[in-house]
């Protein structure tokens, strides 16, 4: 997929593979994810399989390490209306789909598979907008590496109910992008262990997953991506899109350095979120916490003027299980997370082009 292709891993297509031969089986022992991690000398083990059970969002940390809940998903398009609470600055007023159809909306994961012969676990949030608008964002922690998705086209998809392409060690004028949603990847951070700018599609199926492709010069690689959590629309509009800032620890709280062996609290660190309709109860987001090197999923608790959130960490070696709280101020989102005596707040605001 990327540029580095041979560097790309230490221990990661060795995980991968092993994940997506028993995709029932936990991989790793993940019990990560916010500010305090845990120094065990590695990122943690990076978990590429499915979770077949419904996802009720009430994971307080318990080793829940899935990436993709495959369960109850109906495909149903649920954008019809606009439910959002009025637009964030600079978002147009586009309804809830715009140029990019409802049926794509929502959190998705999967494998990639790159050739020669190996795998990486990837999570994609696709969101409403317009040609040229920021409409997702794209994780692979194996990397690591991610970035926001620029809306290039949208056509038909043609996918059916066919797997993908193989992937190619090399690239000709012969292969194009697959019909569907056709974006620009725009690195936000790994760009030294991943190629910048390259080109994807996301091909809806009658089975209701995604053929996902990714192009570059060199390289064209595939996979296929599962919806975690059902569509909805508990989410307001001026949440929805893609969002950075940085994180402090309060003055005056407690943190876990020097009191639980192996843990060793930092004082701010890069974060990266993407917001999408959903359910409550259900997975609405992807958050990267970039310095930590951990990855995971928001489900949402409570909806209104203030979102609260159930944070599971997927990958890295981070805190899981705590609570994140948003709340839109402007043209940004105040960031608070809590678990244990301990606060985290910071400032996102929204990435544009």
């Amino acid at each position: 997929m990327h540029s580095l292709r041979t560097t790309r891993f230490s221990y990661g297509p060795m995980i991968a593979l092993v994940c997506a031969a028993s995709l029932l089986a936990a991989c790793g022992d993940d019990e990560g994810g916010t500010p305090a991690t845990e120094d065990t000398g590695t990122d943690g083990a990076v978990d590429s399989t499915l979770d077949t059970g419904s996802d009720t969002g009430s994971d307080t940390g318990s080793d829940d390490t899935a990436i993709a809940d495959s369960g109850s998903d109906t495909g149903t398009d649920t954008g019809t209306t606009d439910t959002g609470s009025g637009d964030a600055a600079g978002d147009a007023d586009v309804g809830v789909g715009g140029d990019v159809p409802a049926a794509y909306f929502g959190v998705w994961a999967g494998n990639g598979s790159s050739f020669p012969d190996f795998t990486y676990p990837m999570i994609h949030v696709l969101t409403p907008g317009l040609k040229g608008e920021i409409i997702g964002w794209s994780s692979y922690p194996t990397y690591p590496c991610g970035g926001r998705l620029k809306l290039d086209n949208v056509t038909a998809s043609t996918a059916g109910d066919a797997g993908p392409a193989d992937a190619a060690s090399a690239v000709d004028a012969s292969i194009t992008l697959p019909s569907g949603v056709q974006v620009t990847e725009i690195l936000e951070y790994g760009k030294t262990l991943c190629g910048d700018g390259a080109k994807q599609s996301f091909s809806l199926r009658g089975d209701g997953k995604i053929n996902w492709s990714w192009l570059s010069p060199s390289y064209f690689d595939t996979g296929t991506l599962t919806r975690i959590g059902d569509p909805g629309a508990d989410v307001p509009k001026a949440f929805w899109g893609v969002w950075r800032g940085t994180w402090a620890e309060t003055t005056g709280s407690t943190t876990d350095a020097g009191t639980d062996s192996g843990i060793t609290a930092l004082t701010n660190d890069k974060l990266f979120v993407a917001l999408t309709l959903g359910q409550k109860d259900q997975t609405v987001g992807a958050f990267v916490y970039q310095d930590s090197k951990c990855t995971g999923r928001w489900n949402l608790k409570t909806t209104g003027t203030t979102l609260t959130i159930n944070e599971v960490v997927l990958n890295g070696a981070c805190e899981n299980g705590g609570t994140v709280t948003l709340e839109a101020s402007g043209a940004n989102l105040s960031y608070k997370w809590t678990k244990g005596g301990r606060t985290l707040i910071g400032t996102l605001d929204r990435v544009t082009p």
